[in-house]
């Protein structure tokens, strides 16, 4: 058994009551794929959102049911890097389509490169959701969104963010939400990105 991390999608369930959980994996409120149903897990979520970045206890077996699960991103090796395009593109798509900046990805990036700035946008965005409490992707909003066009409860949470996590803000109301959200995880490129739970501490 080894811990492996991997980009995965979130389920919203509604019933037994309102909860978030790891798609395939075993949870009280959601029973786990064929094959999973042991697997020990750990989880960072793009709060409120659709995906997560999450740390599995996992043998060969389990990693290869997971891994070929749709909309399932396995992250090999932190020090490898993005070997072609194909896998440049599945990264961003991975990213991209569940409303994360993600265009920056390209290849020669090292994994651990690319997971330390997705951790500070997903640090960044969740701050944000937390002083909201309600989505910033709400239906009405895009990554393509400028600043201008948001209220100005939002705006000022993104003020707000930026100061409790110690970062530099300097967007415009012509600055997109995509550009504020990756400019914000470009300042964790440095910083070891940890996730801890049951199963311990991942430091990316």
């Amino acid at each position: 058994m080894a811990n492996k991390l991997y980009i995965i999608p979130v389920d919203h369930i509604i019933e037994p009551v309102p909860y978030n959980v790891p798609r395939y994996l075993p949870h009280r409120f959601q029973a786990a794929f064929a094959g999973l149903e042991n697997v020990r897990w750990m989880w960072t979520t793009y709060l409120l959102g659709d995906i997560g970045i999450i740390v599995c206890d996992v043998d060969g077996t389990q990693d290869a049911i997971l891994s070929a699960r749709p909309q399932v991103f396995p992250i090999p090796d932190l020090d490898a890097t993005v070997p072609n395009a194909n896998i440049r593109n599945r990264v961003r798509s991975a990213l991209e389509d569940a409303l994360v900046p993600g265009l920056w990805v390209n290849t020669g990036m090292a994994y651990r490169f690319i997971m330390r700035r997705v951790g500070g946008e997903f640090e960044y965005h969740g701050r944000i959701v937390g002083t909201l409490q309600a989505k910033l992707f709400d239906g009405a909003k895009t990554l393509g969104t400028t600043l201008s066009q948001c209220s100005q409860v939002e705006q000022d949470a993104f003020i707000s963010a930026a100061s409790d996590l110690g970062l530099t803000y300097s967007a415009t109301g012509a600055t997109t939400l995509r550009e504020l959200i990756a400019g914000m995880g470009v300042q964790h490129d440095l910083i070891p990105y940890v996730i801890s739970g049951n199963i311990g501490s991942y430091s990316i």
